[in-house]
């Protein structure tokens, strides 16, 4: 459809005045990818990591991980009293959980494979627990109810936001703000802004064109002049069909391909777009 529209306008407008409008959609795109770039920060800090923290606060003081520990560790068949402390000091050693869970088992008494299983079954459940829990808890809060579906924590980085989050509900939010959501909102801003300057773009460059009146003093239309401005507008479509795959790219690049209407599957069905996304996509 893209490259239909796009070849029709090129017929009607002609070879010279279509490359004067490419030449402003090519200008459109350098403005509003440098615009993007330089301004995702500054409109990401002023509107919203603030109050993307605050939410990650009190989703992680909702959040008891102590509890969560103690609860699983009891599912386990551990029937040893552990105080707040040995908890604490289980999610904020310096080991991974799995490690710090083996030793103090370990310290209590309990086997060496023993406490090595228990402690990998800890671990494993609250890696598949604690992003979920989260997400729940960040119920009320649109942009980060929306990033928690599309991150993808990492063995490590959920081993860094427990300890984290065993320091108090700030500390655990500030460390899930920059390492986990941040990246991710950054990506998504740079592509909302430079759609946004983009469209701003090519209407105020057409305005100028046509209150100009350069194309009112150019001379009538051949037909070759016509049929050259189909060929350049084959090209413009083809500009915009790999201006689009890469953004869906960077979109599904950053969720790690987890969104379930937006992912790699759905965009390798498409017919001539798949083209484009392949040799893009990773």
């Amino acid at each position: 459809m893209i490259l239909i529209v796009t070849a029709l306008t090129g017929y009607c407008k002609g070879f010279v005045r279509y490359v004067i409008t490419m030449l402003g959609t090519v200008a459109a795109v350098l403005v509003a990818f440098l615009i993007a770039n330089m301004s995702a920060e500054n409109v990401y800090n002023k509107y919203f990591k603030t109050q993307l923290i605050t939410s990650l606060e009190n989703a992680a003081e909702q959040t008891d991980l102590s509890k969560l520990v103690s609860n699983e560790l009891k599912n386990e068949g551990v029937d040893i009293d552990l105080s707040d402390e040995e908890i604490k000091n289980v999610l904020s050693g310096a080991g991974t959980l799995a490690e710090n869970t083996e030793k103090l088992l370990v310290s209590k008494g309990t086997d060496l494979d023993t406490a090595q299983q228990k402690g990998e079954e800890l671990s494993e459940y609250i890696h598949s627990v604690m992003p979920q829990k989260l997400s729940e808890k960040l119920e009320g809060n649109k942009l980060g109810k929306s990033l928690s579906k599309a991150v993808k924590f990492t063995t490590e980085q959920i081993d860094e936001a427990v300890k984290a989050l065993s320091e108090g509900g700030r500390t655990g939010a500030e460390y899930l703000e920059k390492n986990i959501f941040r990246p991710i909102a950054l990506t998504f801003i740079r592509l909302c802004v430079f759609m946004t300057v983009y469209v701003l773009m090519e209407i105020v460059i057409r305005l100028i064109l046509r209150l100009s009146g350069v194309f009112t003093r150019m001379a009538g239309l051949t037909a070759a002049n016509r049929f050259a401005g189909m060929a350049l507008g084959l090209c413009k479509g083809g500009l915009y069909l790999v201006l689009i795959a890469f953004m869906v790219c960077t979109v599904i690049n950053a969720t790690e391909n987890k969104l379930p209407k937006f992912n790699s599957a759905v965009f390798e069905n498409t017919y001539l777009f798949s083209y484009f996304f392949d040799i893009l996509y990773k």
